[in-house]
């Protein structure tokens, strides 16, 4: 899509005009008559407008409002499982950065209960933070992966 495109490029005024045309020719395809769930270009396009709308409004007023923004389309759209997804997920990056991750609920596990994941392990770099063990198994893994 343009506005994505003109958005990553800085041109901000570009990536609005972009974004509010598809959105008019979406809902002009809407109103003749085309369904979210069988026409999947307009499904995409939809979903990349907002998405790119939510992105111009983070970066001018913030994550809430960006946030509170694709809540409020999400609520008028009666689409595919897959437009519905990808704007949850895009909830879920704005309402989720910076924050550590939750500690996860172990409910079901064979053998010795496995350790829980703090947010300052859930949020380490790689495997290799464990010390000279993970280390020494990341050095293996290069190894392997060189052949």
């Amino acid at each position: 899509m343009a506005a994505r495109g003109a958005l990553l490029l800085g041109d901000t005024a570009k990536a609005d005009a972009y974004a509010a045309d598809v959105r008019k020719r979406c809902a002009d395809l809407i109103a003749s008559g085309r369904k979210l769930k069988t026409d999947h270009d307009t499904e995409i396009a939809l979903g990349a407008a907002i998405e790119v709308t939510a992105q111009r409004l983070e970066a001018t007023k913030g994550a809430n409002a960006a946030t509170d923004y694709v809540r409020g389309e999400l609520a008028k759209i009666d689409g595919p499982v897959a437009l519905v997804s990808r704007l949850n997920k895009r909830i879920n990056m704005l309402a989720m950065a910076g924050t550590s991750a939750p500690e996860l609920a172990i409910e079901d596990f064979v053998g010795n209960r496995p350790a829980t994941l703090s947010p300052r392990s859930a949020a380490s770099p790689c495997c290799c933070s464990c010390g000279p063990k993970g280390a020494a198994t990341a050095a293996r893994r290069r190894r392997r992966w060189r052949k």
